[in-house]
């Protein structure tokens, strides 16, 4: 799988991703928590990595509220995110989709995770036979949402995108109490909420994906979503677009 994953990344349409080893990345990662009576599940949702603007080489995240899906038994959603270079990203990719633990894979890329996430969610698997997805130019959502079903996570912009997609993908919700829809709209709701996409219906075949996303029409620049400001009298930060749709505490 890691040849593979190296095939995908050497595509000349990532470049701006996978290119340089210095440059900085950003990668989002959802994980779906099932408790059964004390006893975790942890199951990959969705991750997405794209060009950065800086690097902290640790994971920060946030959790959703618990969805009760029967007495005993409740779900939650994990948002990671995660701030480093495409060396790290590319080491820290080769060890998940061999199969390594999130833990193992971060700390074999020299990549922080905080005590409280590892135990929580250190032991999330990507999968033993993951597929690639080559790479596709995705239209934006708004001229192009009647004309096919694969679009831009964006209405900026339209992108490159390829993806790696975990084993599980179709497996992603199930549940053997028939609960199947009620976890698969607590998940998805939160997703929505984090992207501002719809996982629900158009971008739903994005579930179980790890996506690699370029704007081509873009420069590092343009693609900046905040600008940092920290010497002299006038320290500042500006956001140039929302991180999520709904503001959330953050820890790390």
């Amino acid at each position: 799988m890691t040849t593979l994953f190296h095939l995908l990344a050497s595509d000349y349409r990532l470049h701006d991703l996978f290119g340089q080893d210095q440059e900085a990345t950003t990668t989002q990662l959802w994980i779906l928590e099932i408790d059964r009576a004390g006893a975790t599940e942890l199951r990959f949702l969705y991750a997405r990595s794209l060009a950065g603007c800086h690097q902290s080489h640790k994971w920060s995240g946030s959790c959703s509220a618990k969805t009760a899906l029967y007495d005993g038994c409740w779900a939650r959603t994990h948002t990671l995110t995660l701030h480093t270079s495409t060396q790290r990203l590319k080491i820290f990719l080769d060890y998940l989709f061999a199969n390594t633990t999130l833990h193992g894979a971060s700390r074999m890329a020299d990549i922080h995770l905080a005590d409280k996430v590892e135990k929580k969610l250190g032991s999330l698997l990507f999968g033993e036979k993951p597929v690639a997805r080559p790479v596709m130019h995705l239209p934006t959502r708004d001229l192009f949402q009647f004309r096919t079903r694969r679009l831009s996570p964006t209405a900026y912009a339209s992108v490159d995108s390829a993806a790696i997609s975990c084993d599980g993908k179709a497996e992603t919700f199930a549940m053997l109490e028939g609960l199947d829809r009620t976890l698969a709209k607590a998940a998805c709701e939160r997703l929505n909420a984090d992207t501002g996409m719809d996982f629900t219906a158009l971008d739903a075949w994005r579930i179980g994906d790890f996506e690699f996303i370029c704007s081509p029409n873009q420069s590092r620049a343009e693609k900046s979503r905040y600008d940092i400001t920290l010497k002299g009298d006038d320290a500042s930060l500006v956001l140039y677009e929302a991180f999520t749709r709904t503001p959330r505490i953050y820890w790390s």
